[in-house]
């Protein structure tokens, strides 16, 4: 990035707390303040009705849109609704003194609302959230309808913004529930948008053909490429998910062209809204209405504010209705949208940046995508790759987290809790040491902490004198276990992963039902487990390779592993599941045996993740069971003269815990260098 020449002096030879800073913020600010006067339209009410009547003096039409929409509170929810209210008020009032103008004005049913306004779902609930469908529902509608009425009665256009794939179908069931009421249900005055770039738009937008035919009364529907592609994908990759959208350019353009065929067919019903900058979709657009022998007024284009301008004036001047999409609202709010726009506007494959700073001739930019799969000049078609299906997968690769926000994943969950909770609470569980199930006079019970009176499960409690039979259980079956081949004991953690993948929704009830964690918690504290099986059987894979040798001149160097026996594994109550597991399988994999003490709070866990152990084939002794209280077997655990590690939260020893020593010898000798693990 090449900045100006004072503002890269300043950054250079300015010292803190100089004349410096305040110049460089100045001129920060000032550049940032420039740019977001070209993408917003204000940060005033009174400033976006001037914008609207300079664009209406251009002949354009407009929907408004009110910035800063992430709200944290329902406080801000409400302010946030209540702006809207007087947006379409203030909107309505100045629409009275707009000269008509029937290219923007008028429809082929009739006159058009002058006022028109674009809002996001999410702005009216703080909490808008995929996994509780039902509850957003019923926030967001007792926000939503009062501006669906505002609109109506003051004859205004309202459109639902469509945001990330997340939260789409959330929006798309609100919307259609709302307007299924029958205060709603003949409502024609509004709309909301399709996203081209989702792999799955097509099916929604036959979908919501089917059900505006099933309501009886027409939407209007804004089709767009896309504003989220960059979260979209990265989030995909971050969680190994399936990608939502295109991850190629092409094929965006293609289904943006398809989509707009099946509107303007279904034009009776969904009414087109086609928004675009590039002039190879608008282009199609316009010939294919003109093949099917439709008027200007039977579909509008729209385009963003602060953008295109050239192709703005040129359909204006062949008779297209367009209306410009307008933001506005104070600049730290819409800083979200600014930087969408500045994304939008330097990425390789725009349209905008090929055109005009590119420079890429005008027949490769209107060439059929589905044909020609335009590239950008900066790139080879040898090297354009689609991550989620040209590359190869690393040997470890995290377990990916389920996604709530399909309500095939939801109903899964749900079954899955009331399967747990109706009938596999309240089962009794012994110790295990030495491999036999040992019950005890006293047990532990455990609640669930939101209903103090629900039996999760009861857990037999550890002596003292248990911890001890525990620990000498453990040391007698080290020599063994130590003498166990890393591939291994490599596979037995391969195999435990695989049982969590088998029980994984089994195991997330578990934790919501023992430990009070919500299900993307629950879920990620098993995909936790899971990764540390995998991750500690490869890394100590690669630390067995053999020979490890480091040889210099006159030396011979070997470097051996070795574990170092007994591990006291004290596991915490707020990740029942996941470092249980970690300080555990550490161990196990290195060579070391294990007893095991879970939170009280959280023991059924603890019960479970034995049951799987034995289904992988731990061998008798290797891992011992021990809950108890952890005033009790826990300090006599950790002050056992046969336990040689302690693992507990934020201990030294979690991981793989390794300690070096080293054996120095004379130029000539072998030097072995000893890993104790």
């Amino acid at each position: 990035l090449q900045l100006p020449g004072p503002l890269e002096l300043a950054l250079r030879f300015g010292k803190s707390g100089l004349m410096a800073d305040r110049v460089t913020a100045v001129a920060v600010r000032r550049n940032v303040r420039h740019m977001a006067r070209r993408f917003i339209a204000g940060e005033k009410v009174h400033e976006v009705i001037q914008a609207i009547g300079r664009l209406r003096k251009r002949r354009m039409a407009c929907t408004i849109d009110l910035l800063g929409e992430a709200v944290t509170s329902e406080s801000q929810a409400d302010e946030y609704a209540q702006h809207y209210l007087e947006l379409i008020d203030s909107l309505s009032i100045a629409a009275t003194r707009w000269k008509t103008d029937e290219l923007i004005d008028q429809g082929q049913d009739g006159p058009l609302p002058r006022s028109n306004v674009s809002l996001k779902l999410s702005s009216l609930d703080s909490h808008f959230d995929p996994i509780d469908p039902e509850r957003s529902r019923r926030v967001v509608a007792a926000r939503l309808k009062p501006i669906l009425r505002r609109g109506r009665e003051r004859g205004a256009f309202v459109n639902i913004d469509m945001e990330q794939f997340a939260f789409k179908d959330l929006t798309l069931h609100i919307f259609k529930s709302i307007l299924e009421e029958d205060e709603f249900r003949d409502f024609t005055g509004v709309g909301i948008v399709i996203q081209a770039y989702l792999k799955d738009s097509e099916a929604d937008l036959h979908e919501l053909l089917d059900w505006t035919r099933r309501r009886g009364h027409p939407i209007t529907v804004r089709l767009v490429k896309g504003a989220y592609w960059d979260v979209e994908t990265v989030m995909a990759s971050q969680r190994g998910w399936p990608c939502p959208v295109f991850t190629q350019k092409w094929r965006t353009d293609a289904a943006f062209e398809r989509l707009v065929a099946i509107m303007l067919e279904n034009r009776q019903w969904l009414r087109p809204a086609i928004a675009s900058h590039n002039v190879r979709s608008l282009a199609s657009v316009l010939a294919l209405a003109e093949s099917q022998g439709l008027s200007v007024q039977e579909f509008e284009i729209q385009m963003l504010f602060g953008m295109g301008d050239p192709l703005k004036t040129a359909l204006v001047e062949r008779g297209i209705r367009l209306r410009i999409y307008t933001p506005f609202g104070p600049l730290l709010p819409g800083m979200g949208y600014l930087i969408r726009r500045l994304l939008e506007n330097t990425s390789n494959d725009s349209f905008l940046r090929q055109s005009f700073s590119e420079h890429t001739p005008l027949e490769e930019l209107l060439r059929d995508p589905d044909e020609a799969r335009p590239l950008s000049p900066l790139l080879g078609a040898a090297t354009i790759l689609d991550p989620w299906e040209d590359q190869p997968m690393e040997p470890f690769a995290q377990e990916p987290l389920i996604d709530f926000s399909l309500a095939p994943n939801r109903e899964a969950m749900q079954s899955e809790l009331g399967e747990v909770s109706e009938n596999l609470c309240g089962a009794h569980y012994p110790l295990i040491i030495g491999g036999q199930e040992i019950e005890t006079a006293r047990s532990l019970e455990s609640v669930d902490p939101s209903r103090f009176s629900f039996l999760i499960g009861k857990v037999a409690c550890a002596s003292t004198d248990h911890a001890r039979q525990a620990v000498e259980a453990a040391r007698e079956a080290w020599g063994r276990w130590r003498s166990t081949s890393v591939q291994e004991r490599a596979a037995l953690l391969k195999g435990l992963a695989e049982q969590m993948r088998r029980r994984r929704l089994e195991l997330a009830a578990w934790a919501v039902l023992e430990a009070g964690k919500p299900w993307r918690e629950a879920d990620g504290d098993v995909c936790e487990a899971i990764d540390f099986c995998e991750f500690y059987a490869r890394e100590m894979q690669r630390l067995d390779q053999r020979p490890r040798q480091r040889h210099v001149p006159g030396e011979e160097n070997v470097l051996l592993y070795e574990p170092r026996g007994v591990a006291a594994i004290i596991a915490p109550w707020n990740f029942p599941l996941a470092i249980m597991t970690g300080m555990t399988v550490a161990a196990l994999v290195t060579g070391n045996c294990v007893v095991v003490k879970p939170a009280e709070q959280s023991s059924v866990m603890g019960a479970k993740f034995f049951e799987m152990l034995g289904e992988a084939g731990i061998p008798d002794g290797v891992a011992n069971f021990l809950p108890g209280i952890g005033e009790e077997v826990g300090a006599r655990l950790v002050s056992d003269p046969g336990v040689d590690l302690i693992a507990f939260t934020g201990s030294r020893e979690v991981g793989l815990g390794i300690i070096e020593t080293a054996a120095r010898t004379s130029p000539g000798q072998r030097n072995v260098k000893h890993v104790i693990a």
